[in-house]
């Protein structure tokens, strides 16, 4: 370290401030270091004074910047900000500094050597989150850039970036001609009271609406719109995503009818938005009804009916009583679709329908699995009795003569039952238990119930 006379500053006191700063300080005369505080030590990988002093501070640059010599030196100390540069330590690592250089004049010095203060700061760990902030800039850039829906960013109304699918769905060469319009002005005229009045609560409510885009070359395309409120500390901004379902509404026409319905209204009120969402939900209501339901009687289906059962297990389960699974079978009633004709069946299975479910309390289920045969589940039931009571009443009642197609007819019904849990606990076990049982009624002379055990109930 050099003496207090020969460094020009206040000695060692000054020194000692300079080694405890948290960055690289050091003292070259010429390019030749003098003096260097712990902190560089550190960052040049050096264990002593003795490893470093001496030697050219150029040495610990870049290819680039050792090439300049002693010229950096004047460079740097005439630059008014520090230079990122990169340095190397002894180990070879290099590191991403910010390096500012002072020049300075000794008292006493023995020669016109130039003498520099030199300070490094190591700003690597900066540069590593700044790097990777810049790639995962670019990686969420190209995601939306790569989206197939049209993504683009407004800010007090006027769109700010909108990606490459947007500029392509727009009919836009560039995507120069739509920054800065306003974000109104790319949907159908009939919106714009949308965007004057009630846009604060379509941007709250985070779902997606039906609405038309209007292209560049004044074509209309069909699209539904999510807008997403953004934290903003310079404006009102937010993103607006639009896919094309144009296609979808040629595949179903009464969506497309919907849409110019709702076109022809929206100018009246916003509430022509909710009943489009209304005609949807009911269609959807429908569509959910069929899948589960009958379409001849109303019954619910196989599907459903297996939903009730598990259901009808799991109480038992729970409140430690029986549930029963009866599988009816018509008796006669080929003979009746046979001769009578198929709308004649079908107007029987109605009434049979209505008649099962006549015969059961709110609590239970009947269902048609398929052609002339039923099922019944009966829930939370005290004993057996409480299973053979609603059979008995089914049987007697299905042995009233009715009037189909004009014609008395009379039939009757095979019915096996399982119990739950005497039987099994498992819903396919209870189903085929039934179904054998019921089998078993057919054999031995149709029109009467059994449990699946091999004792007949009557």
């Amino acid at each position: 370290m050099p003496d207090h006379d020969s460094t020009g500053l206040d000695g060692v006191t000054a020194l000692a401030a300079l080694s405890d700063l948290p960055d690289l300080v050091c003292l070259c005369a010429d390019d030749s270091i003098q003096w260097i505080n712990t902190m560089g030590l550190r960052l040049l990988k050096a264990d002593n004074q003795a490893d470093v002093v001496g030697k050219k501070f150029t040495n610990f640059l870049g290819a680039d910047y050792a090439a300049l010599g002693l010229e950096l030196y004047s460079l740097l100390a005439d630059e008014p900000a520090p230079v990122q540069i990169k340095m190397q330590g002894l180990d070879g690592m290099s590191h991403d500094c910010e390096l500012s250089v002072l020049s300075y004049t000794e008292a006493n010095a023995d020669s016109d050597a130039g003498r520099y203060v030199v300070h490094a700061r190591n700003i690597s760990e900066f540069t590593r989150i700044a790097e990777n902030l810049h790639l995962r800039e670019n990686y969420l850039r190209d995601l939306i850039n790569n989206s197939l829906s049209l993504i683009c960013e407004c800010r007090n109304g006027n769109v700010r970036f909108i990606n490459r699918a947007g500029v392509t769905l727009l009919g836009a060469q560039s995507d120069s001609e739509i920054i800065g319009t306003p974000i109104q002005d790319l949907f159908h005229r009939s919106y714009q009271d949308i965007f004057a009045t009630e846009f604060q609560t379509i941007l709250n409510e985070d779902s997606y609406i039906p609405l038309r885009l209007k292209c560049m070359d004044g074509s209309y395309v069909d699209v539904e719109v999510a807008f997403t409120p953004m934290d903003s500390s310079t404006g009102n901004s937010f993103l607006a995503e639009a896919h094309d379902i144009t296609e979808h509404n040629r595949a179903v026409g009464n969506l497309r009818e919907s849409i110019e319905s709702l076109e022809a209204r929206v100018n009246e009120r916003t509430a022509s938005l909710q009943s489009e969402i209304a005609t949807r939900r009911k269609a959807e209501t429908q569509l959910r009804y069929s899948a589960t339901h009958d379409a001849l009687t109303g019954l619910p289906n196989r599907v459903l009916l297996r939903d009730r059962l598990d259901n009808a297990v799991a109480g038992a389960e729970r409140h430690k009583n029986i549930a029963a699974f009866m599988f009816i079978d018509l008796d006669g009633f080929k003979v009746v679709n046979d001769t009578l004709g198929h709308d004649a069946g079908d107007e029987l299975l109605v009434w049979v329908a209505g008649l099962l479910k006549e015969c059961i309390r709110a609590t239970d289920t009947v269902a048609r699995i398929g052609g002339d045969e039923f099922a019944v589940v009966v829930t939370d039931a005290d004993d057996r009795e409480s299973a053979s009571f609603v059979a008995e009443k089914i049987i007697k009642r299905l042995a009233d003569t009715v009037q189909i197609a004009g014609a008395p007819v009379s039939i009757g019904a095979s019915i096996g039952i399982a119990l739950c849990p005497e039987d099994s606990n498992v819903a396919d076990d209870l189903m085929r238990q039934a179904d054998a049982a019921m089998y078993q009624v057919k054999k031995s002379g149709k029109n009467s119930f059994r449990f699946f055990s091999n004792e007949p109930a009557r």
